[in-house]
């Protein structure tokens, strides 16, 4: 057979395949050996490569990925892992539809998006358990044919299915016990403490306790590489010798290392915004501006304010704090949306060298928390 006549009946054949299949989603970050696997036809997966409903994601050694799917749910997949995608159906316009996926093999952290108001329509299967959820923001990981669990927001609801004995249980910081392990004989051990499998920074506070922005298809981004509209972004290449992930539904998505070590001295002002992916309750955000004046000899951060506009007004904020192995605590302490005070949290840490601040916020109205805003930003100092 002619060789062009071959591969035009291959790529036919791999086309019908995936118009068949619904969209699902789309590739955030792939790194590493990532493909998707439908109907024994294999594809790599790289930034912005549609996921499909049926679609098995692998990730290799050393590997990762991350999927933004078509509600705004997130999934962070770790390495040697394999996610089936078996339906995920969401309308817009009535905002329903039905999530079902398996996790065969290795681990995923995940913040769900539109599909989270009732365990019916969201189910996450495993060799040992099937998970449910109520609005949140969790993670699992198989290990020796066990499964760990772990709630950061929210709250989950697993059914056992190994063992002679089917329990149900639920997990959540408002409950008993957040984190749990189903073992592969069924028995379940509920633990006070992270699990040494998550401790690989998955749940740092920089992201655990931000709640969820409102309307989180709505983006504003100063680059054109960030998530615009649920648009994904590269992420950019710094030293990530020791790095943590850190994801969320609102949040931009990126690996870098926290310089614990810098060597800096004097007073400093970061005041260029080099990226930023930012959300409001009230639409698209405009006029982003942000300074941290840094005396990096008493280790305390002065005089810093953010400042952005949305659709109904100005967003402002004034913060202080201290820092302490490269981690910056801060304080807001006077925030406003138009006349109206406003409340808020700050997080961040320093990186490349100590020149770059890469950092999370958090603001709310506070007799209308419903009106709110929020994101990340890598803001650096001008040189």
């Amino acid at each position: 057979m002619n060789n062009s006549l071959f591969f035009c009946i291959i790529l036919l054949s791999v086309t019908s395949t995936l118009q068949a299949a619904n969209n699902a989603g789309k590739t955030i970050v792939a790194k590493g050996y990532v493909n998707a696997e439908i109907d024994q036809n294999i594809r790599n997966l790289t930034r912005r490569s549609p996921i499909f409903t049926e679609d098995i994601v692998k990730t290799g050694a050393s590997s990762a990925a991350q999927l933004r799917m078509i509600d705004g749910g997130l999934l962070s997949i770790s390495s040697d892992s394999q996610l089936a995608i078996n339906h995920y159906d969401f309308n817009e316009s009535s905002k329903e539809g039905r999530v079902a996926m398996t996790l065969l093999k290795g681990g995923l952290r995940t913040v769900t998006g539109a599909l989270n108001k009732a365990t019916n329509n969201y189910k996450m299967q495993t060799p040992v358990a099937s998970i449910g959820v109520r609005g949140t923001h969790y993670q699992v990981q198989l290990l020796d044919d066990d499964l760990y669990l772990a709630t950061w927001q929210g709250i989950i609801d697993i059914d056992v299915l190994a063992g002679s004995e089917k329990m149900h249980f639920s997990l959540g910081p408002t409950l008993a016990y957040k984190f749990a392990i189903v073992r592969a004989d069924g028995r379940v051990e509920f633990l006070l403490t992270v699990p040494a499998v998550f401790s690989d920074g998955y749940g740092n506070d920089l992201l655990a306790n931000l709640p969820l922005v409102a309307n989180p298809l709505h983006f504003k981004s100063g680059k054109d590489n960030l998530l615009v509209n649920n648009e994904p972004f590269n992420s950019i290449a710094i030293d990530s010798k020791g790095s943590q992930t850190f994801v969320s539904n609102e949040l931009q998505t990126a690996t870098w290392a926290i310089d614990t070590g810098m060597e800096r001295s004097g007073e400093v002002l970061f005041s260029q915004i080099e990226q930023y992916s930012v959300i409001s309750s009230n639409g698209e955000i405009s006029n982003l501006a942000m300074s941290m004046n840094i005396n990096f000899n008493s280790a305390r951060v002065t005089d810093s304010q953010l400042s952005f506009n949305d659709n109904t007004g100005e967003w402002f904020a004034a913060m202080d704090g201290v820092f302490d192995q490269g981690l910056l605590d801060l304080q807001v302490n006077f925030a406003s949306h138009n006349d109206k005070l406003a409340n808020g949290k700050v997080s961040g840490y320093f990186i490349n060298e100590g020149y770059s601040i890469l950092g999370n916020f958090t603001l709310s109205e506070i007799l209308q928390p419903e009106v709110n805003a929020g994101g990340s930003f890598l803001l650096s100092q001008i040189r």
